[in-house]
């Protein structure tokens, strides 16, 4: 069919010239229309006044916030400052507060919205109510920047409630703080159902009020986690044999509520490659539940390093599952190379698997050895602060 047409229109060579011309405006029409774009309306707004309100906020964000060019480019795609006074009344409110100008500039990074609030109908009736609680300046300025929902909350019916709730549990308002700093979430959720009935939880195993309060104040997301979850982990403490009455108890709570599905077994298999009995394994658990919370590198680095540099069996370690869980960089190595220059110029006798020293307080620690031994041997000093290792003084770790 195409061969017909283009034979027929060749028989007439004026109306295949129009053909071809008309052909070529369109392609040189459509040219055009790619290269250039739409044609704008005559009656079309310039986008000026946008560009400017976008340019006065990072300009604002920049100067009067002290917020970087990234982070103002950032905050001004989700506010538009058009004036300067309420945000400026913002600032003034901020700072009266004691919030310095490192802290203002964090939190507005977190929260640009922050400065389309009013300070009387939101700002000051939240941090006001908090300061009545107890809480100082101090310690709201760093809540607001760890994490702003206590700025979006609604004070009634959230921060209020939750706030009454937490300290019905933990009591003390300074340990209710503490806990809101380690789990934020306490200020935002709702606390009447991801709370409260883990709570109802503990009570139903006979767990002291005290223990209770412990749990919440140093372990507070356990105590969020979904009510089904929680029964099903504290079921799984008691059946582990630990005391109710003990703090260990809710320990293991933290440490096995904190495992995602199938890290228990991950954890087991990961011990029993380095020596340990399944019997071991869940005593050293029953002793500090918090050895299965580790890394996989943590776990490997110290248990290699007490068996393989200090000669300490598998079996022993597994005794002392408290070990593993102390900071190697800033405890182990340092008071382990102090001790071993001890005891090999003869200032120190260490009996096997003796590892108290390893559990003291670093003020008692410090007394006890570097200040007691600094003078007969002054290399504790460089050890124990780093500067110089055990090969350096041709010392090897003592067996433990």
């Amino acid at each position: 069919m195409f061969r017909s047409i283009l034979s027929s229109r060749n028989k007439n060579p004026i109306k295949l010239l129009l053909f071809t011309e008309q052909r070529s405006n369109l392609l040189s029409t459509h040219l055009r229309f790619l290269h250039n774009g739409i044609p704008k309306s005559q009656s079309e707004e310039p986008e000026e006044p946008i560009k400017d309100q976008s340019s006065f906020t990072v300009s604002y964000l920049i100067n009067s916030c002290g917020l970087s060019s990234k982070s103002a480019a950032a905050a001004a795609g989700q506010i538009c400052i058009k004036t300067p006074q309420n945000p400026d009344s913002i600032l003034s409110f901020l700072k009266s507060f004691g919030l310095t100008s490192t802290q203002i500039a964090r939190l507005i990074s977190k929260r640009p919205s922050i400065l389309m609030s009013r300070v009387e109908k939101t700002l000051k009736p939240k941090l006001s109510y908090f300061l009545n609680a107890g809480f100082s300046t101090a310690q709201l300025a760093e809540l607001l920047c760890l994490d702003t929902s206590l700025l979006r909350s609604s004070l009634p019916n959230r921060l209020k409630p939750n706030f009454e709730l937490l300290s019905s549990v933990i009591g003390d308002v300074q340990r209710t703080y503490a806990a809101f700093r380690r789990n934020s979430r306490l200020m935002s959720n709702n606390l009447e159902t991801n709370f409260l009935p883990n709570v109802k939880t503990l009570r139903s195993y006979e767990v002291p009020d005290e223990k209770i309060t412990f749990l919440a104040a140093w372990y507070p997301r356990t105590l969020m986690l979904p009510a089904e979850k929680f029964g099903t982990v504290v079921a799984s403490i008691a059946k582990f044999g630990f005391d109710p009455s003990s703090t260990l108890f809710v320990q293991g709570v933290s440490a096995l509520g904190g495992l995602e599905p199938c890290a228990w077994e991950k954890k087991v298999a990961l011990y029993k490659s380095l020596g340990w009995s399944a019997e071991e394994i869940v005593s050293a658990f029953r002793k500090q539940p918090f050895c299965m919370s580790l890394s996989e590198e943590k776990m490997r680095k110290v248990a290699g390093f007490f068996t393989k540099e200090m000669s300490c069996s598998p079996s022993l370690l597994a005794t002392k599952p408290v070990l593993l869980c102390l900071s190697f960089e800033r405890r182990i190595l340092p008071r382990c190379s102090v001790l071993s220059v001890l005891v090999s110029k003869g200032l120190l006798t260490r009996e096997l698997g003796q590892i108290s020293f390893l559990k003291v307080k670093t003020e008692r620690f410090l007394a006890q050895y570097l200040a007691k031994y600094a003078e007969r041997a002054p290399e504790i000093l460089e050890v124990y602060e780093g500067r110089m290792t055990l090969q350096d003084f041709n010392i090897q770790f003592m067996n433990l």
